[in-house]
């Protein structure tokens, strides 16, 4: 029986623009990734996979909702959690 590896609860994330306007680029997401489960995070240009990713490294926290890794909140950055960009540049 798998275990529950990643999960994400009602997250919600946006960056502020100008004149306090918000862009919302992920919105009342919910995921759940299983031990040993293989995924694919696949997506036009701009609709939040970087942010998605980035919010499972720690470096950038949902604005609302939480991310969680074997049960507990991803905060910071942890060394249990890495990401390979596909260009080294």
């Amino acid at each position: 029986m798998n275990s529950t590896l990643l999960k994400m609860e009602k997250i919600n994330h946006w960056f502020d623009g100008e004149g306090g306007n918000r862009n919302l680029v992920i919105h009342d997401v919910n995921f759940e990734m299983q031990q040993g489960q293989f995924v694919s995070l696949v997506g036009s240009s701009g609709c939040g996979k970087s942010t998605f990713l980035k919010m499972i490294l720690g470096t950038h926290p949902p604005r609302q909702g939480t991310v969680l890794l074997n049960g507990r909140e991803i905060l910071k950055p942890c060394r249990d959690v890495g990401i390979v960009y596909q260009k080294y540049s």
